[in-house]
């Protein structure tokens, strides 16, 4: 994670704790199961595509770039994974369906260019499919013999477990928060309050009255002090001290995945919630690349009329949109693979007109 301010790149080390390390060879364990069937399928007639040795990588590589940008967006595409086996394995026994399934590039929907382009992060917009890629790879590509299949389920199963008990449990909650906002109009004229009225809806089918002492307590341990991710924790300690050192109480943070940007508001709402330092009144806004255009346009102009705004957003803002009138502190969240796309962030914010150091 690094940052500009006054027109300084500041590098944020992280310490890589030991839980972090098992979460990386959970990922390990279950690549070895894909590398493993591969190479014994390698000579079958049903693996002559040279793609496919592209979109084994992508996966294996995937994991790995959803772990390093949060537990939550590993955490999200593993459940995918589990939940779409488990169905795939019921199927498959009802059938007596224990062949390998014929897999052609064709069927997959992709061409080995847009894996690759996906890849290495080559298209600014690609969070807008980023949830068709995963299902569609899910669906086919991880459809192997039943038996091998029940075999492999079990890593996956170990490390969504993992996953979220490495963020504080909170995964379970985040995507019950997703959901319901989803379902609900989120642009109104309570906006501003429409997150923490369901995130405050959402933990009391937990169990936890934020407006009871004891339960404040008990939940900020359970999610904050529990919380294992070292990054999520020095990004709540890092803003509010840049925002004080900073002539704006403006920030813009920038991440590649919408599931890592879900996890970031969400911990940054539990905050305000919290009450905790700078961020009990800043106000907090997200923008995505699912998103019509006039729903960023909305969210953006209130970010920027705002006196203490943080905005979280994925790279659907990186690129031909001006924010230097309404933020001078930039932080991006993970290094994208694409070191043009780090540039194009940086540019939104460092550019002519811009009023204050950056």
């Amino acid at each position: 994670m690094f940052l500009r301010d006054e027109c300084t790149l500041l590098f944020v080390r992280i310490e890589i704790n030991p839980q972090f390390q098992s979460l990386a060879q959970d990922i390990k364990d279950y690549c070895g199961c894909l590398i493993h069937f591969f190479r014994l399928h390698e000579s079958s007639s049903k693996m002559q595509y040279p793609n496919m040795r592209i979109i084994m990588n992508w996966i294996i590589n995937n994991l790995h770039k959803r772990l390093i940008s949060s537990p939550y967006a590993l955490y999200s595409s593993v459940v995918k994974m589990v939940n779409q086996k488990k169905e795939d394995i019921a199927k498959r026994e009802a059938k007596k369906d224990g062949m390998l399934a014929d897999w052609t590039i064709d069927d997959l929907g992709f061409q080995q260019e847009q894996i690759t382009r996906n890849l290495f992060d080559a298209d600014v917009d690609v969070e807008e499919n980023e949830d068709e890629v995963d299902e569609t790879l899910v669906k086919n590509y991880i459809r192997v013999p039943l038996e091998y299949e029940k075999v492999s389920l079990p890593y996956l199963e170990i490390l969504a477990s993992n996953a979220n008990q490495f963020m504080g449990k909170s995964g379970v909650v985040i995507q019950e928060i997703v959901r319901s906002m989803e379902t609900e109009e989120m642009f109104g004229d309570d906006e501003k309050n429409a997150y923490a009225e369901h995130l405050k809806l959402v933990l009391k089918r937990h169990g936890v009255d934020l407006g009871q002492k004891a339960h404040r307590e008990s939940f900020k341990a359970r999610i904050i002090n529990d919380n294992q991710d070292t990054k999520m924790k020095r990004l709540l300690t890092l803003v509010p001290e840049i925002a004080k050192k900073a002539k704006s109480k403006k920030v813009i943070i920038f991440t590649r995945f919408i599931d890592t940007l879900s996890y970031i508001e969400f911990y940054l709402q539990v905050a305000k919630l919290l009450e905790m330092p700078y961020f009990a009144s800043a106000e907090i806004f997200s923008i995505n690349g699912k998103q019509p255009v006039y729903v960023r346009e909305q969210v953006y102009n209130k970010f920027r009329r705002s006196d203490d705004g943080i905005l979280v957003a994925t790279d659907c803002m990186a690129e031909g949109i001006d924010l230097q009138y309404s933020a001078n502190i930039l932080i991006n969240y993970e290094l994208t693979w694409n070191p043009n796309r780090i540039e194009q962030r940086n540019g939104r914010i460092n550019r002519f007109g811009q009023p204050l150091p950056c």
